[in-house]
């Protein structure tokens, strides 16, 4: 019995401490950030996505930023291989109420294609193995997976307005502009561009806003 009990403690160990190692993972890079006072700053730099906290690391002390202290910051993603630029933007919650949130801005101009991202954990229950070993009765093991990924939303900030539209249905989206873009449909169509794929989406906006 003593052996399957350790057997049962290094499983549960094993996953717990897999899971830990990739939510804990800490990837810092070398960017600037961008303050109200018109500062900038070049520091290594770690974006929590979840929570929005911008963490630099400055003559071996560690610093926390929120939305409300910065305009925004920018890192080169050396696994994408892309500079990427992140903005502070008063977005509305609740109709009357604003809130300072940090969204990454994928196309900037009169409209802006913006994002956010949040880590969220997919479990994956294979077939279940089961041990008939005596003494265990048939019970059953669960061989649990955890995977992790981040969840892209999209959002439109048309600037001369300041409104905020949450890409839930692009093509719709997209569609109510005809009246403003008479041509977009043809040039969309021409393109063979599709609105929910996110390179499609800058592509229409440059246009849009060319």
């Amino acid at each position: 019995m003593t052996k399957y009990l350790l057997f049962f403690c290094f499983i549960f160990l094993f996953f717990t401490n897999t899971s830990a190692q990739i939510i804990t993972e800490e990837k810092w890079y070398e960017g600037k950030i961008f303050f109200k006072d018109s500062s900038i700053v070049l520091t290594l730099l770690n974006y929590d996505f979840n929570s929005q906290i911008l963490r630099i690391k400055s003559n071996g002390q560690l610093r926390t930023f929120n939305p409300f202290q910065i305009l925004g910051f920018e890192f080169l993603d050396s696994e994408l291989d892309t500079l990427r630029t992140f903005s502070v933007f008063s977005y509305p919650k609740t109709p009357n109420y604003p809130v300072d949130m940090i969204f990454e801005v994928l196309e900037k101009g009169k409209f802006s294609l913006l994002s956010q991202d949040v880590l969220v954990a997919d479990y994956n229950d294979p077939s279940p193995m089961f041990n008939n070993s005596p003494g265990m009765g048939g019970n059953m093991i669960e061989d649990r997976q955890i995977t992790y990924r981040y969840l892209r939303t999209h959002f439109v900030y048309e600037e001369k307005k300041k409104k905020f539209t949450r890409l839930s249905k692009p093509k719709k989206y997209f569609s109510n502009l005809s009246s403003q873009f008479p041509t977009l449909k043809k040039f969309m169509k021409e393109n063979k561009l599709k609105p929910a794929r996110e390179r499609d989406m800058k592509r229409i906006l440059k246009w849009m806003n060319g």
